[in-house]
């Protein structure tokens, strides 16, 4: 069992590898003009650090996250299924317990499942848009968002793995079943998954909306909360609904506290600046259909997530646009003609983020 300090201790340890690694791919680009295939492009190093970024998760003290100690209880109490809306996560404990194993068996098998699915979507992702496996990988890990998924909001962090890998599943043709249910045991995980389905669905159907149409809604989606309108006035009983049973838990913070609700400036900044980056690159760097569906989809989950300040813990619903970040500046880690700085400034700038992260923390 690994203890707190010696956990973050670790996993910030395991970053900085990372870091050092996207660094010297990325030098290489700045000083070539050019990708080359080489031993940071290959599948080792991804898979290398996805195992032992899941055996340290694994192995975390019950102290370590905040959902690690409430599903301890969880644990100790439970002894049968009832089959709710989002069950599938207690019939996983019920299934390990049942088997004689310990809890620490059973958070090594969560973690297994977070980062493993994490890995083949985002492998099956960055094929088809020919980008840097590696780079994007440590683009997840920079966000403050990623540790918190996989040890502070767990069953909604592994609903979001799957929904990736419905993603990708959509991106490379996959079977409609394959789809179908990758989407079933995001919902099964975590009844949430529904927001960011219906989302993409819109999205999706409605082909003939344009980035800048939405543009329309981010920016009233903004006004109406900074004036404390938002989907408690619009939607009372169905958000009243999916947060029954989760009110009492802070989704990314270490500590239970009282929230603040309300208008949320450095979280609309957040988003913003890549919304940029976003725009950017749909404008000068990517004529992709599919590319525009993923940054009208973070469009809509970051007008929703503004919408939703005036709740406590609103921070879950600001997963909903996070988790695809990595996957729009991580385009600018193409693996065909990047050109000079593309990798170095994103990989500063993602350094950055992660150090602001933990001073801000």
């Amino acid at each position: 069992m690994i203890d707190r300090p010696s956990f973050f201790l670790l996993f910030q340890s395991i970053y900085a590898l990372i870091a050092f690694g996207a660094l010297l791919v990325s030098s290489k680009v700045l000083v070539s003009n050019q990708h080359r295939k080489d031993f940071f492009s290959s599948d080792v190093l991804p898979n290398f650090f996805i195992l032992l970024i899941t055996i340290i998760v694994g192995l975390r003290a019950y102290n370590v996250g905040t959902d690690t100690g409430n599903y301890f209880k969880a644990w100790n109490d439970i002894s049968s299924i009832s089959f709710s809306a989002d069950f599938l996560y207690y019939l996983v404990m019920l299934l390990v317990k049942y088997l004689g194993y310990s809890y620490q068996a059973f958070l090594v098998v969560d973690a297994a499942i977070f980062f493993i699915t994490l890995y083949v979507a985002l492998k099956k992702i960055c094929n088809y848009y020919k980008i840097n496996l590696y780079l994007v990988l440590f683009a997840f890990l920079s966000f403050f968002f990623s540790l918190s998924l996989s040890i502070n909001v767990v069953r909604q962090g592994n609903s979001l793995m799957f929904l990736l890998l419905a993603y990708a599943f959509i991106l490379n043709k996959g079977s409609t079943k394959k789809i179908f249910l990758a989407c079933l045991i995001a919902i099964f995980l975590h009844l949430t998954a529904l927001i960011p389905i219906i989302l993409y669905f819109f999205v999706a159907r409605f082909k003939f909306l344009k980035s800048w149409h939405l543009l329309l809604i981010y920016i009233a989606a903004l006004v109406l909360s900074f004036l404390n309108y938002g989907v408690l006035n619009l939607f009372p009983e169905f958000i009243t609904e999916l947060m029954e049973g989760d009110k009492r838990l802070s989704y990314l913070e270490e500590k239970e506290t009282k929230y603040i609700t309300g208008f949320k400036p450095q979280f609309a900044v957040f988003n913003t600046v890549f919304l940029l980056i976003g725009l950017y690159l749909k404008k000068y760097r990517l004529n992709s259909l599919d590319f525009e569906k993923l940054l009208n989809y973070y469009i809509l989950a970051s007008a929703l997530f503004f919408m939703a300040f005036q709740i406590p813990f609103s921070d879950r619903w600001g997963l909903f646009s996070w988790v695809v970040i990595p996957l729009i500046i991580g385009q600018l880690f193409t693996i065909v003609q990047p050109k000079r700085f593309d990798y170095i400034l994103p990989t500063f700038f993602l350094i950055s983020i992660f150090i602001f992260f933990i001073n801000y923390e």
